[in-house]
């Protein structure tokens, strides 16, 4: 009876330790086929464009368009580009009003902007994947710059000076100018002046 009692509590004991470590391996798998699953899981669908685009009129503009995690997007889905400038045209999908077009995945490789001549400004432009049933399962963002090539906003004369700290720009006169050189002989004949003042008052004293 002495042995049996004392017997016991070890007993307990290796009991309870194996509880621990059998819930521990159950935890470790469950932990495993969670990641795995995961893992397999498909991506979410993603559109990848460039924020700024850069077109110049009369001129075929190839959009670099790339779906991301096209594999699981249902069949029958397309891309809708809404926000073209007027007269703005697509080399495939269809127009669905002035600004507007639904474009199939399979023609995003070589897709490309059909540009008038007349064609210029900035405009937002939306990309949104469309399902057959009119669903919305991506959304992206971006800003078309048509202008001619070489076109700058700035004085062609001048260049800026954008400091790092955000302040106004500046403009610098190109060197050899004819207002940058009346400036510095009217600088010159001032710092003369003065320093002939100050050596008459050094005489006088």
């Amino acid at each position: 009876m002495f042995e049996t009692k004392r017997a016991c509590p070890h007993g307990w004991r290796r009991l309870r330790h194996t509880g621990w470590a059998a819930g521990m391996a159950l935890a470790a798998c469950a932990t495993f086929a969670a990641n795995a699953q995961v893992a397999n899981a498909p991506s979410r669908p993603k559109i990848i464009i460039a924020p700024i685009l850069k077109a110049q009129p009369s001129t075929p503009f190839e959009l670099d368009i790339r779906i991301e995690g096209e594999s699981a997007l249902p069949q029958g889905t397309y891309l809708e580009i809404r926000g073209l400038p007027q007269l703005v045209t697509l080399s495939a999908g269809k127009a669905l009003s002035r600004r507007s077009w639904s474009v199939p995945l399979d023609a995003l490789a070589k897709l490309k902007l059909q540009l008038p001549e007349q064609a210029s400004g900035k405009s937002n432009v939306d990309l949104r994947l469309v399902t057959k049933s009119y669903v919305v399962v991506a959304f992206a963002t971006t800003e078309l710059i048509v202008a001619p090539a070489g076109e700058v906003t700035a004085n062609p004369g001048t260049k800026t000076d954008t400091p790092s700290n955000g302040s106004t720009p500046t403009a610098i006169e190109p060197k050899g100018s004819a207002g940058a050189g009346e400036r510095r002989s009217k600088a010159t004949a001032q710092d003369t002046a003065q320093a002939t003042e100050r050596k008459a008052e050094a005489e006088t004293a």
